[in-house]
């Protein structure tokens, strides 16, 4: 058995996103909305790259700050991404 969503949005997170995200290679949405997130968003969470079968990327109203990885935008499954109101 594979995750396939992760969604915890509201839910209180602190700190930065665990690096193991980005090598969970059947996940297709990932909310992490609305969380008190920061930092950096690390590269280690598109891992896969290209062959993300991620389709849904919510980061919103967190606090991420700086640019964004290179491989996100070689992500060509991703349909959905908001990074909407970050820092």
């Amino acid at each position: 058995n594979r995750v396939v969503e992760i969604n915890l949005p509201s839910n209180g997170l602190t700190l930065t996103i665990p690096n193991a995200i980005g090598q969970m290679d059947a996940l297709r949405k990932l909310d992490l909305s609305g969380n008190g997130l920061s930092g950096a968003i690390q590269e280690s969470l598109f891992a896969l790259g290209a062959n993300s079968a991620l389709l849904e990327l919510n980061l919103s109203n967190n606090a991420f700050i700086g640019g964004l990885p290179f491989v996100l935008g070689e992500m060509s499954n991703l349909q959905v991404l908001d990074l909407s109101n970050n820092a």
